[in-house]
């Protein structure tokens, strides 16, 4: 399934994840979780994509009077997820202010989601478990392992 991390186009990259599914229903019926995280990884990279589109005003490569901004590559980061962690999440950028605006709004649920992380730590700890333990039983909820210092400090 790693060539879907790697596709640039979305319709192409939709294409090849219904079709890995329809050449192995099986292995999607015995374990879904991997197929369904990158559908939700297409998702969330498109929907970024499309709101970077919106910021510039101006389709890739497009020469426009009304151009706003400038698309500036991306950066990447593991997002953990109810499904598990999404390692290596595009994350679109731009040159100009609206580019700190998309960062900003990224930042945000980035935020919101490490606050549910470190509650969860925090209430794994407080159930009596090691720093060592929480930040193993976090592999098996999240996908991740964090490390005993991580969830020291998370659990302060």
């Amino acid at each position: 399934m790693s060539n879907l991390k790697y596709c640039n186009f979305d319709e192409e990259r939709l294409h090849l994840w219904f079709r890995e599914v329809k050449e192995n229903p099986e292995g999607f019926l015995e374990s879904p979780k991997p197929y369904i995280q990158n559908l939700l990884r297409i998702t969330l990279e498109t929907s970024m994509e499309e709101m970077r589109k919106k910021m510039v005003n101006a389709e890739w490569g497009e020469h426009a009077p009304f151009r706003e901004d400038y698309r500036n590559g991306f950066s990447y980061k593991d997002w953990a997820t109810d499904l598990g962690m999404i390692e290596e999440l595009k994350i679109p950028r731009t040159r100009q202010k609206t580019g700190k605006i998309l960062a900003k709004q990224i930042r945000q649920a980035y935020q919101k989601q490490k606050e549910e992380i470190h509650r969860l730590l925090r209430e794994i700890f407080l159930a009596g478990a090691s720093t060592e333990r929480t930040g193993e039983l976090a592999k098996i909820l999240l996908g991740r392992k964090y490390s005993a210092s991580y969830v020291s400090s998370a659990t302060k």
